[in-house]
């Protein structure tokens, strides 16, 4: 069967010997060598053999598509703004979503979908899962991939949020007689304590931190709030102490490297548990400090300024804790007195 014209996918090139080189190069698949000239016996059976064992190029997917949707959702302003560990999250739930419908349109899903696949899942997955596939369908009708938002109206199990157990005075006293000055885990309580700021903006502190006598911290991972921080006498001499420290970090692990959120959130864990606190954590010991700071006599303000809220009233929260603490001791004392009289 020769050929009036030249064969499809066929490349040719003269190599430094001045020989004619010719290969099969399909777009996406690897080349394949073709002997003799074009019509004859060899090249022939060696083009049609390669013609037949291609395979058809994959088509690429809809630009509707649970995939594709997915894909253009990552590199979105709406994503991008969200702090590191929401991106990680919501990654995690949207690559679960892609899994199990990355080929189907966008368009296929309804409120009966989303809620006979929550009502599958525990409270907990279910409130991440619905949490996920409600940013991607906002992005869907921001550009024009639905019309609606499948995921609105969607009755959801609510989840109870884990209780926080503040630091109480003992806790610490106990704390740090099992890690005292000096101690990794003690500088870890002290920042934690006196700064009163996330873990993930702890293991992110360092020296280069420090401005005009302050810690200063540019943007906070979470809402992205400037905060300024008095560095407290005992934190001075918490890291004073340290023989080893990070460059960059004040906290470091055993290999002198800085902390991830997952690794020093288990070491704290750890230190927690050594000392024969199992109910304290880190997020309490955040807690505590905001409430030892109202107690100080902080205005909710001030408390917003340095826990980095975004909204007074999640500051005013711990003035109430602090006012009930001091209402109790007041009330106390009226008590003691008015007994003493008698």
């Amino acid at each position: 069967m020769p050929m009036t014209s030249s064969p499809k996918y066929l490349n040719e090139f003269r190599d430094r010997h001045g020989r004619v080189r010719r290969y099969f190069r399909r777009p996406g698949q690897k080349a394949i060598a073709l002997p003799g000239e074009p019509n004859s016996p060899e090249f022939m059976a060696a083009y049609l053999d390669a013609l037949g064992k291609v395979k058809p190029a994959k088509p690429r997917a809809s630009a509707s598509t649970f995939s594709a949707v997915i894909s253009e959702y990552y590199t979105s302003a709406a994503f991008l703004a969200l702090a590191e560990n929401t991106r990680k999250n919501r990654r995690s739930f949207l690559e679960r979503i892609r899994s199990r419908l990355g080929d189907d349109p966008v368009t296929a899903m309804t409120q009966e979908h989303v809620a006979k696949i929550l009502s599958k899942l525990t409270p907990a997955v279910a409130h991440g899962y619905w949490q996920a596939l409600h940013a991607l369908m906002a992005y869907a009708v921001s550009t024009g991939r639905r019309k609606d938002d499948p995921t609105a109206g969607v009755k959801r199990v609510a989840v109870k949020s884990e209780k926080i157990h503040p630091w109480v005075d003992a806790e610490h006293a106990q704390y740090n007689a099992s890690h005292p000055l000096g101690t990794m885990p003690h500088l870890a309580w002290a920042l934690g304590f006196y700064t009163a700021q996330r873990l993930g903006d702890l293991i992110t502190m360092g020296p280069q931190h420090v401005v005009d006598g302050m810690i200063h911290i540019a943007k906070q991972q979470k809402t992205k709030a400037e905060v300024w921080i008095e560095i407290h006498p005992e934190l001075a001499k918490a890291t004073a102490a340290m023989k080893v420290t990070g460059t960059k970090t004040w906290l470091v692990n055993e290999r002198g490297a800085p902390f991830t959120d997952g690794s020093f959130g288990n070491a704290f864990r750890r230190w927690c548990n050594a000392a024969g606190l199992p109910q304290c954590s880190m997020h309490g010991l955040r807690h505590a400090g905001l409430t030892w700071y109202a107690e100080c006599g902080a205005t909710a303000p001030e408390i917003q300024a340095r826990g980095g809220h975004k909204t007074l009233a999640q500051a005013q929260h711990y003035i109430e804790l602090a006012n009930k603490k001091k209402l109790g001791r007041s009330g106390g004392a009226k008590v003691a007195d008015r007994r003493a009289g008698e």
